[in-house]
């Protein structure tokens, strides 16, 4: 078996061209990298800005909505009293109707005097031709 001598001094340089070229490649790469790692920190300071200015407003229209949800509160409540009012009213307009029914039940001419008639009584001679006229006519 024969054996070839090899140059060591050729393989030497080879050897070291190829690691000169991948520490290049490696620096190239690493700069890229760097490049990228900059971009990729602008882009989440960027966006934790605009999170911080989401939250603002997120904060300011949960105010908002409190604040028409208060106020629908305060309609409701309003709402609900007048309407108490107004079955107050309603009530008390059935009790007077009740008691001019009582009062003109035993009447047997409208130009008779009924007592607490001021209350409930207008005056329009041209409709009827009666001196005085109940609204339910």
């Amino acid at each position: 078996m024969v054996i070839s001598k090899f140059n060591f001094s050729g393989f030497k340089t080879f050897s070291l061209a190829v690691l000169v070229l991948i520490a290049v490649v490696l620096f190239v790469e690493n700069g890229f990298i760097s490049r990228d790692l900059k971009a990729s920190k602008a882009d989440v300071q960027v966006k934790s800005q605009k999170i911080v200015q989401l939250i603002a407003v997120n904060q300011s229209m949960e105010q908002t909505v409190a604040y028409f949800e208060a106020m629908a509160e305060r309609e409701r409540q309003a709402a609900e009293q007048a309407d108490l009012v107004r079955r107050s009213w309603q009530a008390r307009a059935s009790q007077a109707q009740q008691q001019i029914d009582k009062d003109i039940a035993n009447a047997n001419c409208a130009d008779l005097f009924i007592p607490g008639a001021d209350r409930w009584v207008y005056y329009n001679t041209a409709v009827s031709g009666h001196s005085i006229q109940s609204e339910t006519d």
